[in-house]
């Protein structure tokens, strides 16, 4: 990107340049683009909306027969990434899954619960909610559905990294005995 609405932004700081680029949704940002060092620039418009990244932008399976499947935040769509993911390498054969959650920062608490509920019974409990003392808020959502894949062999990856829904998954899963 060598220009942003006809002002040129060589040079210029990244979180600046994006920052140029943004606006509000469906109105359009004219790009000043150039392949290569010595190429043309060529002129682009684009319509501003929103960008969706996705909470599983991986997975594989490996030659053992174990699917990988990265889950980089709990979003929105996190538990039907999960399933698209999982479905995939379960048709393929996958012996087991490693949910990889290493560097996730959590996200939507209900994704993280959804997601656990494709492993464990209904009636596990999932985390107990205790607000401060004098809010009244005692909680311990437990699982609702038939789950998804009651034998499917888990493990999780997670590290000094890995918060908030993140941790809350790995928990639920720990504690019902559901996976390593």
């Amino acid at each position: 990107i060598v220009a942003i609405g006809g002002k040129p932004v060589v040079g210029l700081p990244p979180d600046t340049v994006v920052s140029l680029i943004r606006g509000p949704e469906g109105t359009p940002v004219g790009l000043g683009l150039r392949r290569g060092i010595a190429g043309d620039a060529i002129q682009a418009v684009l319509i501003r909306a929103p960008v969706q990244v996705p909470s599983v932008p991986a997975g594989a399976m490996l030659p053992s027969g174990i699917g990988v499947v990265r889950v980089a935040q709990f979003g929105p769509e996190t538990t039907r990434e999960a399933v698209e993911a999982m479905d995939w390498m379960v048709k393929g054969g996958a012996r087991g899954v490693v949910l990889d959650l290493r560097e996730n920062p959590g996200g939507v608490l209900e994704e993280a619960l959804g997601l656990a509920q494709l492993f464990v019974k209904p009636g596990t409990a999932l985390v107990d909610v205790r607000g401060r003392p004098g809010t009244g808020i005692n909680e311990k959502p437990r699982s609702r559905e038939v789950p998804r894949y009651p034998t499917l062999p888990i493990a999780i990856l997670i590290n000094e990294r890995s918060a908030s829904a993140a941790e809350v998954f790995a928990g639920a899963m720990q504690e019902a005995r559901r996976a390593l």
